[in-house]
């Protein structure tokens, strides 16, 4: 049985796709006395106690679930959703004899970007920065803390950014920019960056779920593609089935203007080096992307007609 919080968001919906076929329960934000053949609601994971015997010996909860990294959101709610809430859940994880638990963080934890010639590696030094990184990496120490006197397994998956059709964020942003009007400003971006395609992150947490080497892990996701900006960009609009035009601006002209317009978070997130190495995965579990960049960004061709 695969128990998944966040299941009504960008991943978890793919991820209740990805699973047809299999058992799973889904937690819900509600009240406790709601509840269907494969859900339950609930507004503290101590209510799940009362649902003890919807839990098989065998369940594995996959933690979706969290706050994004939206502005103007405060430390005290990062720290009640990202950290408070799944070691919680852990804790009650416990009392029902869960199996295993995979927390779903985030590539910030290790930093926002990269050296040129230097990748992440699970042993990379941490370096979290936004207080949405710096809630993941708190959540990781405690719940690696209580896992280690603990029957329930932990494992731990950071994506880079995820990509697929509907996705939030800076994705959505790109594909909404591209097929509106077919440019860019990437022309000269030589960048190296990795990212992950939803459904290969999907693929990879179920295996996450089920592999029995997976557990004490940590995972660094990802395409085993690393692409400029501009590559991305191009494949996003190939994916559309339409043209694109890389207009070669000078990145230093791009970071004045984004410093202008208070945009340069967002300038150095789209021009800055994240490669992430994802060949432990490989060596632990087996596994490799069963998608191509190019065939995982064929889903945005429908959302353009």
């Amino acid at each position: 049985m695969l128990v998944i919080t966040g299941s009504s968001g960008f991943i978890g919906k793919k991820l209740v796709e990805s699973l047809s076929g299999r058992e799973t329960l889904l937690l819900l934000r509600g009240n406790a006395s709601k509840f269907s053949r494969n859900s339950l609601y609930t507004n503290s994971p101590n209510e799940l106690l009362g649902h003890y015997d919807r839990f098989s010996s065998d369940a594995v909860i996959i933690h979706l679930a969290g706050l994004a990294h939206v502005k103007g959101t405060s430390e005290k709610a990062f720290e009640q959703a990202n950290v408070q809430y799944p070691i919680e859940l852990f804790k009650v994880a416990e009392k029902l004899n869960v199996k295993r638990f995979v927390f779903v963080s985030s590539i910030g934890v290790n930093g926002d970007s990269t050296r040129i010639g230097s990748v992440f590696t699970p042993n990379s030094l941490l370096k979290p920065r936004s207080e949405y990184a710096k809630s993941k990496h708190r959540a990781e120490l405690q719940l690696r803390e209580l896992s280690r006197n603990s029957h329930v397994e932990l494992v731990i998956v950071r994506p880079p950014l995820v990509y697929g059709s509907n996705a939030p964020g800076n994705f959505g942003l790109l594909t909404e920019f591209i097929s509106k009007f077919g440019i860019t400003p990437f022309g000269l971006a030589d960048n190296r960056r990795s990212f992950v395609s939803v459904d290969n992150l999907c693929s990879l947490l179920e295996i996450c779920a089920d592999h029995p080497r997976a557990s004490g892990n940590v995972f660094l996701a990802s395409d085993n593609e690393t692409v400029s900006i501009k590559e991305f960009t191009h494949a996003i609009a190939k994916g559309q089935g339409k043209r694109i035009l890389h207009l070669p601006i000078p990145i230093t002209l791009i970071r004045l203007f984004g410093k202008l317009v208070g945009k340069s978070a967002l300038v150095d997130q789209l021009f800055s080096n994240l490669e992430v190495d994802s060949s432990h995965i490989k060596e632990t579990l087996g596994w490799t992307p069963p998608l191509t960049m190019k065939q995982a960004m064929n889903s945005l061709r429908n959302l353009s007609k």
